[in-house]
């Protein structure tokens, strides 16, 4: 437990006076549509996002898995553009097919079949 608290106490001489100065600046105030953001994030996105991610790294392999989550910000750049008509520069949908080829590349190096090595018995004493 004490290992993950390395990294955020070693941060936090930069992130609180950067956060102050930014909450000075740009004081938050909070309506309906940003409480009801948070909680769906909260509730929807990251409690009940749990059960299904778990169970699909338990089926598929947390290697294999791992491989497919790196498409995740780039299945969202397409339906951004898709669903919201947003025009994300060239260079997004280059890195997007780049990080997809390597991608499929380490798929199918990772799962090929390989004959298994034949390993001998030990002879019974």
């Amino acid at each position: 437990m004490a290992g993950r608290l390395v990294g955020p106490i070693l941060a936090l001489p930069i992130s609180l006076p950067v956060t102050v100065a930014v909450a000075a600046m740009h004081p938050p105030h909070f309506d309906g549509s940003a409480i009801a953001g948070a909680t769906y994030v909260s509730v929807i996105s990251v409690w009940l996002g749990f059960f299904p991610w778990y169970r699909g790294l338990a089926e598929s392999g947390i290697a294999r898995a791992s491989q497919v989550q790196l498409a995740q910000p780039f299945i969202t750049l397409a339906l951004s553009a898709w669903l919201l008509s947003e025009r994300p520069g060239i260079d997004a949908y280059i890195t997007a097919v780049v990080v997809l080829a390597c991608i499929a590349v380490t798929q199918r190096v990772r799962y090929r079949r390989v004959a298994p090595a034949v390993i001998p018995q030990e002879e019974a004493v």
